[in-house]
């Protein structure tokens, strides 16, 4: 490009104005719609999200009398459970448990040792809490006391347990012996 052709462009750009005019706004007017475009698509992504929001609290606020029903329910089952764990240097409540339970299954508890507790993990919010129990009576008997201890307020798990028949006595005055005999382990869920 030389200067004679920069002079000739310039005479067309005075010779015709309006066309220029015109076409600088539609440049401008270009550009300008490409930025607001990138701004619409932007303003979209966040008036979905705040969309998807509004949504999610409008959920939220219609379950919030059941969210706050299920804290309720949730926080006074955690209260049951809490009364309900045993205390390791309480035994005489400990084995007065099972002796309740004795009295209600019509067992006989021969033998009750509360074992040494291991101790507790770092982390664990409870201790185990071991027993040991030699039971005699009969099936029906044994079947209830294992119930009662399945489903009592204490929480328990029995590790062990050993079930036979119990030895008969061949002399005519012997007391009747209980037809079973029941040596068991469980350990209850305590305060650490």
């Amino acid at each position: 490009m030389n200067s004679g052709d920069i002079a000739r462009f310039l005479a067309w750009l005075r010779r015709y104005p309006f066309c220029v005019t015109c076409t600088l706004l539609a440049i401008a007017s270009a550009v300008a719609s490409w930025f607001l475009w990138q701004e619409v698509q932007s303003l979209e992504e966040d008036r979905n999200a705040r969309a998807t929001d509004g949504e999610y609290m409008l959920s939220t606020r219609v379950s919030a009398k059941t969210l706050r029903e299920d804290l309720a329910y949730v926080r006074d089952y955690t209260h049951r459970i809490e009364d309900n764990l045993a205390v390791v240097d309480n035994i005489v409540d400990n084995k007065g448990y099972f002796y309740k339970i004795e009295k209600q299954a019509g067992v006989s508890l021969n033998d009750l040792q509360q074992l040494p507790s291991p101790p507790p993990d770092t982390d664990s919010l409870y201790r185990r809490i071991p027993f040991s129990l030699k039971l005699a009576g009969g099936y029906s008997q044994l079947a209830s006391f294992l119930r009662a201890i399945e489903t009592g307020p204490r929480l328990a798990n029995i590790t062990s347990f050993s079930m036979r028949r119990g030895a008969l006595s061949n002399a005519p005055d012997a007391p009747p012996v209980p037809p079973l005999s029941l040596d068991l382990t469980v350990e209850f869920l305590g305060k650490p």
